[in-house]
């Protein structure tokens, strides 16, 4: 699969600009490559009377480019460095073409490009690291965020490997019994109990398929979770995406429209948490659709506004690419039909992706353009303003309650109050005028709620709709997580990145504290624990292992096997089609 006696050369260091570059190479002539473009300050030796572990300043003579660089050379020798050859590591200047012209410079001396992961791959054959640690090179390198480069580290210290070897050898050990049993079957001679061995096997077996249930996905590659904004046009989205990345992302104008790509920037959130904020605009062609009468969006327009049909398919896809979606809408004008016409196609576009709905531009006076909820069977809730602020705000009614001005729908209408205590307390009146109340942090059952009480959007069905509890939509009883954001006072955003990060994932798998696999090792280790389960079962039923001692020898071998695919160290052998799998998620030079 990959040679491992000559020498290789590659660019170790990221791509593109930087402080310094840095060439790798490592193998038998590593340092006789390097003295040929590297020579040491006076009074340094030559390059290859250096020791291990040292580092040298120099100066680099790139021919044919006559480039001369000021440069130091760090030197590991064999067997004490990452691949137990000979290393050296050239480090220069950060210019991308300096860089590229010293390689070439050495490959035409005589080494050889190095392939994606090369080194890693001397690492592992030469057994400075098992496999799992090679795949946590990958996976460090790969990390989006602190908690999965935690989690990484730890594989990258043997905590997979530890797994692994521990469930080999009690396998192993119990496959000596079972195979000795074999040997011994004339001699009448008994080395275990069949019922005791079943149960340490089934034992085994639970905690090996525990470890592989609990763990979490390690990514195969680079990847951060996607986060969309979503809504009718002119909403807010493009200045929630400028005020929650810091960057000026998207050009920000009164004029609907104005973005017609989905816009993406990288968003990061609480406990070292980084995600990609989408900005998917493109939903304006399914209003213009709409309010020209025409099919639903979607349907084919021929020639018309193929450039907005462009955007709202791009909006669509990103929707159902997404992790989380958050729906906007303009608080000032509360939930219009057309928003949750909106909502319905986001529910279908990405059913399973949780959502947040961002009543914004909650910076404005609600007394000049009134919080309304349309007449579509919806209400919202509003959270959290004392009376005098709601008494600015136009959303006082008769003694002092909050309630929602106009559109509310006729069947109930929803508000909160604040109690002589000071907690938010939600009423609500039903047709017949009778109200109730229950304090912020408490269910209607009276159970208290962790977190406190948190505004929702109550899909409460209308007189006569039918129910479904499933899709979120309207005419349903199910409710959605509101939050009131301002993208001009930042009202909202920390708890809104807050919120995001608890969505993105548990927090001891985005604390790094639990073990990370990959989709490869998890399907191995559950086959080895299924082995081991067919192995219990079968002494279960058995009055002797002697009876059934080759089909459990047979059934602990490939358990091994399963095991020896995740860390080889443990047992087992792994085919070149694995790891030419596994390598080829590295970079040149690692």
């Amino acid at each position: 699969m990959y040679p491992t006696d000559d020498t290789i050369v590659a660019i170790s260091s990221a791509a593109g600009a930087g402080a310094r570059a840095i060439v790798r190479l490592s193998g038998p002539d590593a340092l006789s490559l390097a003295g040929r473009v590297f020579t040491p300050e006076h009074p340094a030796p030559a390059l290859e009377a250096v020791g291990g572990f040292r580092c040298v300043d120099g100066l680099l003579a790139i021919e044919p480019a006559g480039i001369d660089l000021p440069a130091r050379a760090y030197v590991f020798r064999a067997p004490r460095s990452y691949t137990r050859q000979d290393v050296v590591e050239l480090h220069l200047p950060g210019s991308p073409a300096a860089a590229g012209a010293l390689v070439d410079a050495l490959v035409a001396a005589g080494a050889r490009q190095a392939g994606p992961g090369e080194f890693t791959a001397r690492a592992f054959f030469s057994g400075r690291i098992d496999l799992s640690a090679a795949e946590a090179v990958a996976d460090v390198i790969n990390a989006a965020d602190d908690a999965q480069l935690r989690s990484a580290m730890s594989v990258l210290g043997g905590r997979v490997s530890r797994l692994c070897r521990g469930a080999s050898a009690r396998l192993a050990e119990a496959m000596a019994t079972v195979e000795a049993s074999i040997d011994l079957a004339d001699e009448d001679i008994h080395l275990a109990d069949a019922r005791e061995l079943s149960i340490a096997l089934a034992g085994e077996a639970r905690g090996l398929r525990s470890a592989a249930q609990t763990a979490g996905d390690m990514p195969e590659t680079a990847h951060q979770p996607c986060v969309v904004l979503a809504g009718r046009p002119n909403v807010g989205k493009s200045s929630l995406l400028n005020a929650l990345t810091g960057q000026d992302r998207a050009i920000v104008s009164a004029l609907a429209g104005t973005t017609r790509d989905v816009l993406a920037a990288p968003l990061s959130l609480p406990s070292g948490q980084a995600a990609i904020l989408q900005d998917a605009a493109g939903f304006a062609f399914g209003y213009a659709v709409a309010s020209a009468g025409f099919a639903r969006p979607g349907d084919s327009l021929g020639d018309h506004d193929t450039l907005s049909a462009a955007a709202d398919n791009a909006a669509q896809a990103a929707v159902r690419r997404a992790d989380v979606v958050c729906f906007v809408l303009d608080a000032a004008e509360g939930l219009t039909p057309e928003d949750a016409d909106l909502l319905q196609r986001l529910r279908q576009a990405n059913p399973n992706a949780p959502m947040i709905v961002l009543a914004n531009k909650a910076d404005l006076s609600i007394a000049d353009c009134g919080l309304r909820i349309a007449d579509c069977g919806l209400g919202i809730a509003c959270h959290g303003a004392a009376e005098g602020e709601a008494g600015r705000l136009g959303l006082s009614g008769p003694k002092g309650r909050q309630h929602l001005a106009g559109g509310v729908s006729p069947r109930k209408e929803s508000f909160y109050k604040q109690s002589p205590e000071g907690a938010t307390e939600r009423t609500q009146v039903d047709a017949n005028g009778s109200a109730f109340c229950r304090p912020s942090g408490a269910h209607s059952d009276g159970v208290p709620q962790t977190g406190g009480l948190r505004p929702r959007l109550n899909t409460s069905a209308p007189s006569g709709a039918k129910e479904n509890r499933k899709s979120g939509l309207p005419g349903t009883t199910h409710s959605l997580p509101v939050l009131l954001t301002s993208a001009v006072t930042g009202q909202g955003l920390d708890e809104l990145r807050g919120r995001l990060g608890e969505l993105l994932g548990s927090s001891v798998w985005r604390s790094g504290e639990q073990l990370g696999l990959h989709a490869r090792q998890k399907r191995c280790i559950l086959a080895a624990s299924a082995g081991a389960d067919r192995a219990a079962d079968l002494l279960a039923g058995a009055a002797d292992i002697a009876d059934v001692a080759e089909l459990v020898a047979i059934e602990l071998r490939a358990a091994l096997a399963e095991l020896g695919q995740v860390s080889p160290d443990a047992a087992g052998y792994v085919s070149e089609e694995i790891l030419g799998r596994i390598f080829a998620r590295f970079c040149v030079g690692k």
